[in-house]
C-alpha cells in the first residue's frame, strides 16, 4: 500500500464514531392496588406510580410499565434481569430475593372479618389460626401468614384476584378472614360493590407493618440500580416527594410518608 493510501485509510478510520451502548428499557411491573396503583382508561396512575415515574425520569432511565396480577409481577421480577416492581413489602424472608432500591411509603396490616359472623374478636395471630383466611397468591398476606403458622389448603384459601377477597368474605361461610391495610380495604370494597358496614376490623398486626418499596431483579445492571437509588434520595431531599404525598394524602389517611 502506498503512503498516500495508508494515510487516507487512517483518516477514514479516525473519523468513524465508536457506537455507543444503548440503554435497554427497564420493565416495571405492578398490580392494581388503589390508591397506590390505579388503572383507569388504559393509564396506570396512583401515588406510588407517580413516585416511581419521577424516579426513573430523574435517573434518565427508559422504561416500560405494565399492570398484572401480583403473582405474575412478583415472578417476573424474580426471574428476569432488568425488571423492577412496586409497591412490594420488604420482609426478612424476601430480603435476599431482590435488590431493594428504596422505600416509597408505609402503612399497617389488619385482619378483617364479616360482621355478624365469627370470629367476633381476635387478640393474637395464634387465635386467628383457628379460622380460614382468604389470601392473594404470593403477596405479602399469603407469605406472612405462612410464616406465622397458617397452611395452604388447611386454614388458607388462596386466590389470584384481589377483588374477590371481600366477595369471598361476605358470601361464603367457609371464609372467615382476610388481611389488608386500612387504606386499600375501602377501595377494594368500592370496586367489589360491598358496603364497608358489613366488614369488621378485628386485629391489627403490629409485627407486620407494610413498608412498600421499589425493588428490582438482583441481576439488573448495577449502574442502573445506583442511579435509581440516588434519584429516590434526591426526590425526598429536595421536597418533591413530599409534594407528591400531599397531593395524594386525602386518599392515604393512615399512610406514613417515606423518610
Amino acid at each position: 500500500m502506498s503512503y498516500s493510501l495508508f494515510l487516507l485509510s487512517s483518516m477514514l478510520l479516525a473519523n468513524q464514531q465508536v457506537p455507543t451502548t444503548v440503554q435497554r428499557p427497564i420493565h416495571i411491573v405492578t398490580e392494581s392496588l388503589p390508591p397506590y396503583q390505579v388503572y383507569t382508561q388504559g393509564k396506570i396512575e396512583g401515588f406510588s406510580t407517580e413516585v416511581v415515574k419521577e424516579v426513573f425520569k430523574r435517573a434518565d432511565i427508559p422504561y416500560s410499565l405494565s399492570i398484572n396480577s401480583w403473582t405474575r409481577s412478583y415472578n417476573l421480577t424474580l426471574q428476569r434481569k432488568g425488571v423492577c416492581i412496586y409497591s412490594i413489602a420488604r420482609l426478612a424472608f424476601r430480603e435476599p430475593l431482590f435488590h431493594w432500591v428504596g422505600n416509597i411509603t408505609n402503612t399497617n396490616m389488619v385482619i378483617f372479618g364479616a360482621k355478624g359472623h365469627p370470629p367476633y374478636q381476635l387478640k393474637s395471630i395464634e387465635e386467628a389460626q383457628q379460622y380460614t383466611a382468604a389470601v392473594i397468591k404470593d403477596d405479602i398476606t399469603h407469605q406472612a401468614l405462612l410464616k406465622s403458622g397458617f397452611k395452604d389448603g388447611e386454614n388458607l384459601y388462596v386466590v389470584e384476584n384481589t377483588s374477590s377477597l371481600l366477595k369471598l368474605l361476605t358470601s361464603r361461610d367457609d371464609i372467615d378472614l382476610i388481611v389488608a391495610d386500612d387504606i386499600t380495604i375501602h377501595y377494594r370494597a368500592r370496586l367489589a360493590n360491598i358496603d364497608m358496614s358489613k366488614i369488621s376490623r378485628l386485629f391489627e398486626m403490629p409485627d407486620l407493618p407494610l413498608n412498600f418499596y421499589l425493588a428490582c431483579n438482583k441481576d439488573t445492571d448495577k449502574n442502573v440500580l445506583s442511579k435509581l437509588e440516588q434519584a429516590l434520595i434526591d426526590l425526598k431531599r429536595d421536597g418533591s416527594y413530599q409534594k407528591i404525598f400531599e397531593r395524594w394524602q386525602q386518599y392515604l389517611p393512615n399512610a406514613e410518608p417515606s423518610k
